[in-house]
């Protein structure tokens, strides 16, 4: 068994991330998913909503990260999600 560990912010973490399907710009914001996940377990739909209307490029990247662990997580926020959040969820959503 080979173990390889990638640092985060690193190049090569970043070309990977992208890989995921993750644009550049949003990775800035990575590590915000821990307070998300937190919240939705807690059922905190509105502070979800909240941090997800701060800023454009976070709101990408968590709604983003919903999508992406949708199948091994169990978001229980997708049905309280602002209008506008659900909106850029579905086009998330459509294109990947």
């Amino acid at each position: 068994m080979v173990t390889v560990t990638i640092e985060v912010g690193s190049e090569i973490w970043k070309n990977m991330m992208e890989e995921f399907g993750f644009r550049r710009e949003t990775l800035k914001y990575y590590g915000t998913h821990f307070e998300l996940e937190e919240l939705d377990s807690k059922r905190d739909f509105e502070k979800i909503n909240a941090i997800l209307n701060e800023n454009e490029l976070k709101t990408e990247f968590l709604l983003y990260h919903i999508y992406m662990t949708s199948d091994a997580f169990d978001w229980k926020c997708l049905q309280h999600l602002s209008k506008e959040n659900l909106n850029i969820f579905n086009k998330i959503n459509k294109i990947k």
